[in-house]
C-alpha cells in the first residue's frame, strides 16, 4: 500500500444512509482507508487464509469498506452472492457459508432476525457453520432478542458460542469504531430508561420499579480516543452515565463535501479542559462499562415529554409487542409536531396474515393495546395509530427506521393507511425541512 503518496487525498465520496435526514457526502481519504482496514485487520485477526462468504450490496460501507477492500487489503479469498438471493432465500448465506468453509461473515440485525423466522428455520434440514469464526453483526441497532435466538437456534449446526460479534461504526469513521474482542460471547447490560444510566444489579432494578431495557455491548473502541460527552455542556460525563459518543483517530474523515457550514461543528468538537484535539460528534448516545461501549439511541430521534427523554425504539417495541397482528413487525413513534402537546404519534406495520381482517373493530382493539402497553411502560398517552402494510415504513439500505421520512410521508398521505384512530388531532405532522446538524448515519 506503499503507493499512495498521497493520504490526505481523497478516495471516494462516502454518502451517509440519511436516516434522520438527507444523506451527505463523506470525504473519505486513501489514509482513513488504510486505517480502517488495518484495524479491522487486527480485530478480526484476518490473514490471507481468511474466507469471506457476503451477500452485502457494494453501495454500502459494510460491504464496501468491511468486506471487499478489506478482502483487497489482507490478500484474502471473497465469495460474493446477490443481495435479491439472500432476500429472496436467506438461507442461502448460510449454506454459501458452509460450503465454501468461510471464516468470516456478516450483516445487520435484521439479518439475523430473518434467520431465526420459523419459514427459515423450519426449511434447514442439515448445516454445518463450525468453520465460522466471527459472524459481525452492526449497522443498525442490535437486539439482545435477536441475537440470543440466533445463537441458541444455529448452535445445534456447529456455530460457536462466542461467533456473533455485535460492533459499532459509521461513514464518518470509515466504517469501524468499536468491536470486540474475538471469541467471547455477546456483553449485555441493563439500563434505567428514565435516569438513563447503566444499572449494576438486580437489586437495583427492583428498588426503582421503573423501565429497564436491555443494552448490546458493541465492544471496545478499535485504536481511536473514544469519549462519551454530554452534549449540551461539552463535559466528558462519568462510567456508566449516558452521553454523546466522541471519537477521534486517523479513520476520521476530514469532513461532509460541500458542507463547511457544519464541518467544524461535527469534526472539529472539543472536550471542556482538553483543548486542541478534536473530535467526530456522532450524534449516537452510549454509555461506557468496563471499557465496552453500549449505545442507546440517536440524539435527533429522541422523545421529550414532560421534560423526561425517551427512545423511540422502546416505545416502538412496547406498541408492537401488544397485539399478536403487530408482534415483531417495524413502528416508527414520533411526537406530533404541536408544541402544545406531549402526545405520540405512531406508525405500525401490521403482519401480511392480517390484511383482510381489518375492520372498525380490529383497529379499536389494537390502538386500545397500544395505549395499554405505552401508558403502562411509560405513562405516555398515543394520540394516533396509523397501521400499514408489512414494508410500508420507510428504511435505509441498511436496515434503519426513517422516522423523519416516515414523519414526511405521513404529513404527505403518501401511506396507504390500512386502518387508523386518532383523538383530537387533524393538523398535518410537518417534517424539519431545516435540520442539519449531527446527522451522522450508525453502521
Amino acid at each position: 500500500m506503499d503507493y499512495v503518496h498521497n493520504r490526505n487525498r481523497i478516495a471516494f465520496l462516502q454518502y451517509t444512509s440519511g436516516s434522520t435526514g438527507s444523506p451527505k457526502g463523506v470525504c473519505v481519504t486513501h489514509g482513513n482507508l488504510l486505517a480502517n482496514e488495518g484495524m479491522l485487520t487486527r480485530m478480526w485477526n484476518l490473514s490471507r487464509d481468511t474466507v469471506y462468504v457476503t451477500w452485502l450490496p457494494l453501495f454500502h460501507d459494510m460491504g464496501l469498506i468491511g468486506v471487499l477492500l478489506q478482502v483487497l487489503y489482507i490478500g484474502g479469498h471473497c465469495v460474493m452472492m446477490p443481495s435479491a438471493a439472500f432476500a429472496m432465500q436467506p438461507v442461502r448465506w448460510l449454506k454459501a457459508i458452509e460450503k465454501y468453509r468461510a471464516n468470516i461473515s456478516g450483516g445487520p440485525n435484521f439479518a439475523f432476525k430473518w434467520l431465526c423466522s420459523d419459514r427459515v428455520f423450519n426449511s434447514i434440514k442439515k448445516l454445518d457453520l463450525s468453520s465460522l469464526i466471527t459472524i459481525y453483526c452492526g449497522s443498525e441497532p442490535i437486539s439482545m432478542q435477536t441475537a440470543e435466538s440466533f445463537r441458541a437456534a444455529y448452535r445445534q449446526y456447529g456455530l460457536s458460542s462466542s461467533a456473533f460479534f455485535p460492533c459499532y461504526g459509521m461513514a464518518e469513521a470509515t466504517l469501524c469504531v468499536s468491536g470486540g474482542p474475538i471469541s467471547r460471547e455477546p456483553v449485555y447490560r441493563q439500563m434505567d430508561i428514565f435516569s438513563e444510566k447503566c444499572l449494576t444489579s438486580d437489586a437495583e432494578v427492583v428498588e426503582k420499579d421503573r423501565p429497564i431495557r436491555t443494552v448490546v455491548g458493541c465492544g471496545a473502541p478499535v485504536e481511536q480516543d473514544v469519549r462519551i460527552v454530554n452534549p449540551v455542556t461539552f463535559k466528558e460525563v462519568t462510567e456508566g452515565e449516558t452521553g454523546e459518543i466522541w471519537v477521534n483517530g486517523p479513520n476520521i474523515a476530514p469532513g461532509y463535501w460541500g458542507r463547511e457550514d457544519i464541518n467544524k461543528e461535527v469534526f472539529g468538537a472539543q472536550i471542556v479542559g482538553s483543548p486542541g484535539k478534536k473530535y467526530l460528534r456522532t450524534g449516537d448516545l452510549a454509555f461506557v462499562k468496563s471499557g465496552e461501549i453500549f449505545v442507546n439511541g440517536r440524539i435527533k430521534e429522541l422523545i421529550i415529554c414532560n421534560g423526561q427523554n425517551y427512545y423511540p425504539q422502546d416505545i416502538e417495541q412496547s406498541a408492537s409487542n401488544s397485539h399478536e397482528a403487530t408482534e415483531g413487525m417495524p413502528a416508527a413513534a414520533f411526537l406530533e409536531n404541536d408544541m402544545d402537546t406531549d402526545t405520540l404519534v405512531i406508525v405500525q406495520e401490521i403482519d401480511r396474515k392480517y390484511n383482510h381482517s381489518i375492520s372498525e373493530q380490529f383497529v379499536e382493539e389494537v390502538k386500545r393495546k397500544m395505549v395499554t402497553s405505552v401508558y403502562r411502560d411509560y405513562a405516555l398517552p398515543i394520540k394516533g395509530v396509523f397501521l400499514v402494510r408489512k414494508n410500508t415504513i420507510p428504511r435505509t439500505t441498511s436496515g434503519k427506521i426513517c422516522r423523519l421520512s416516515c414523519r414526511i410521508m405521513l404529513a404527505n398521505e403518501e401511506f396507504r393507511v390500512e386502518g387508523c384512530t386518532m383523538i383530537n388531532t387533524k393538523k398535518s405532522i410537518q417534517a424539519l425541512e431545516g435540520e442539519k446538524r449531527y446527522d451522522n448515519e450508525s453502521c
